[in-house]
C-alpha cells in the first residue's frame, strides 16, 4: 500500500500526503510559492510535479492575493477565459533499487528518479474551491468550471460544477474521473465565468480509493496557515504578532467556525 508526499516552498515543506497512492497518481496546487520558484537556481532545481505557473501566458490570469481559500493567494482568470495544464502519461517501469544479495548493497537502477504526476489507468478524485468575483451573493454557481480531457483516448471527458453550500463566496468542485488506458496524456482545464472574473484555490487530484491532506503555509514567516482535511475541508490557524497560535477556525458546511482561542501575556513586576 503506497503512501506519499508532496514538497513546496523550494522542497522545504509537505504541502501534501497522500495514503493509497504513490507519487505519480497525486497532485495539488496551492498558488502560494511561485516566489520560491522564481528565487530558485535552476540548476538546482527539481522539475515542478504539477503546477499551473507556467501556463500563465494572459498577463490578467495570475495568482492573486484580492481572494484566497486558504493562504494568501488564488489563482485569478478573467471573465471567459480559461487556463490549462497539460501532462503526458508515461509507463513507468523498473525498480528504482537493484537488490544484491551476495555484497547486500542495493545500486540505482537506470531509472531512479520519482516522475511528475503521469497517473496510471484507474478512477480519480478532482477537487477544487471556486469562487465568482460578483455581487450577486449567489447562493449557488451554475458553471462547469472544470474540464479534463485526455490526449490518446477522443471522446473521453469529464465536466465538473461546483456544489454544495458558498462559504464566504467559496463554493467545492468535486467529481470522479477515469484515465483510459489508451491516454497519453492529460489536460484538466479551468475555465471562469463568462462575465465575471473567476478565483480557483486548492487545486488536487488523487486515487479515488486514496485520500490526500494538504498544508499552506505563510511564504514570509513559514508558519502553517491552514490544513485541509480528505473533504478538501480547511483548518485555519491564526497567530499573534510574536507568531504565537492565536485563533483556530473550521470550515464547515454551515459557515467558518471559531473552535478554539487564546491570549497570553507576560505578568508584570510592577
Amino acid at each position: 500500500i503506497y503512501s506519499s508526499a508532496l514538497y513546496g516552498y523550494n522542497k522545504s515543506l509537505a504541502t501534501a500526503v497522500a495514503n493509497n497512492a504513490s507519487l505519480n497518481q497525486i497532485a495539488n496546487e496551492n498558488f502560494e510559492d511561485y516566489d520560491f520558484n522564481k528565487r530558485c537556481n535552476d540548476q538546482f532545481c527539481i522539475t515542478k510535479h504539477w503546477s499551473y505557473e507556467d501556463s500563465l501566458s494572459n498577463p490578467e490570469s495570475t495568482v492573486s492575493e484580492l481572494y484566497a481559500l486558504s493562504g494568501n493567494m488564488s489563482l485569478r482568470i478573467t471573465e471567459g477565459d480559461s487556463i490549462s495544464l497539460e501532462k503526458n502519461i508515461e509507463a513507468i517501469s523498473g525498480s528504482r533499487l537493484i537488490a544484491n544479495e551476495a555484497s547486500s548493497l542495493y545500486p540505482l537502477d537506470d531509472n531512479p528518479c520519482v516522475s511528475d504526476f503521469t497517473p496510471t489507468p484507474g478512477d480519480y478524485l478532482f477537487g477544487a474551491w471556486v469562487l465568482i468575483d460578483t455581487a450577486c451573493h449567489c447562493t449557488n454557481y451554475d458553471e462547469e468550471f472544470v474540464e479534463i480531457t485526455f490526449p490518446g483516448a477522443p471522446g473521453t471527458s469529464y465536466s465538473f460544477i461546483s456544489t454544495g453550500q458558498v462559504i464566504e463566496g467559496w463554493q467545492l468542485i468535486e467529481g470522479k474521473f477515469t484515465v483510459p488506458v489508451s491516454a497519453t496524456g492529460i489536460i484538466v482545464k479551468l475555465r471562469a465565468d463568462d462575465t465575471n472574473i473567476t478565483y480557483f484555490d486548492d487545486v488536487r487530484i488523487h486515487p479515488y480509493q486514496g485520500n490526500m491532506k494538504s498544508f499552506v503555509y505563510d511564504g514570509k514567516s513559514m508558519r502553517l496557515m491552514a490544513e485541509l482535511d480528505e473533504n478538501n475541508y480547511a483548518t485555519f490557524y491564526e497567530y499573534d504578532d510574536e507568531g504565537i497560535l492565536l485563533r483556530v477556525k473550521r470550515e464547515t458546511e454551515r459557515g467558518v467556525v471559531t473552535i478554539q482561542e487564546g491570549r497570553s501575556k507576560l505578568k508584570s513586576n510592577l
